[in-house]
């Protein structure tokens, strides 16, 4: 017969070059045309395409962003798509996907630099996980974009409150006084009632991060070191 009725079927190689032995099958992951040759790792599915159908006979299919196929890959494009934490930087396919530091949320099949997924103001990555959700905080507490860490570290500082009760805006210092103390993780107004010394205390350092003490301990204070000086 004609020397063409014993060409290599596609999906097939003559991997040796020989024509005194059989043709291979290749495995999905590749893509063989008729008449082809040398071992099938060369006819690998280049990177950022993939054997979909999973027919080596059949081109293989470029995949769009969002996923990252090495070479010889095999199987739908979904397949392949950035696990959560990571994104697909570059929207290249052919690259690998990007991990995210902590400070921000990035779900499955992210296309963008990491900077597009930190949390935003008001909310902190609490885990410091960018695989899950950033989380929103309450009043009497601040954060900026990408915060990370434990709740309690972005609470309002003493002598500062949160005056619109929105964890996306700074907190603001209280004025000198010395009839209030304003503790930590507070929300409201400086002059708030809640913040006023109780009874019978005051405000020795005229400053709102300070906690009140007894008008009494001051006096007690006052006459030993008068007495000290009489002796």
């Amino acid at each position: 017969g004609n020397c063409l009725d014993f060409l290599c079927p596609a999906n097939t190689t003559d991997d040796d070059r020989d024509t005194s032995t059989p043709c291979i099958t290749c495995d999905p992951g590749t893509f063989v045309k008729m008449s082809t040759s040398d071992p099938c790792e060369r006819h690998l599915c280049p990177a950022g395409r993939t054997d979909d159908d999973l027919r080596p006979d059949t081109v293989c299919a470029i995949c769009g962003p969002g996923v990252y196929t090495p070479p010889g890959s095999a199987g739908p494009c979904s397949s392949f798509t950035c696990d959560s934490g990571t994104t697909d930087d570059d929207s290249n396919a052919a690259t690998a996907c990007l991990p995210c530091n902590a400070g921000a949320y990035v779900p499955r099949g992210s296309i963008g630099p990491c900077s597009l997924f930190l949390c935003l103001a008001g909310t902190a990555d609490t885990d410091q996980n960018p695989e899950t959700a950033c989380v929103a905080l309450p009043a009497g507490y601040y954060s900026g974009p990408g915060a990370y860490g434990s709740a309690a570290l972005f609470r309002c500082n003493p002598g500062t409150i949160d005056d619109d009760s929105d964890a996306a805006t700074p907190c603001i210092v209280c004025p000198a006084t010395q009839t209030s103390y304003v503790p930590e993780g507070s929300f409201g107004h400086c002059d708030d009632t809640k913040f006023v010394c109780a009874a019978g205390s005051y405000n020795a350092a005229g400053n709102a991060s300070v906690p009140c003490v007894p008008i009494s301990t001051m006096l007690g204070t006052a006459q030993s070191s008068s007495a000290s000086n009489v002796a």
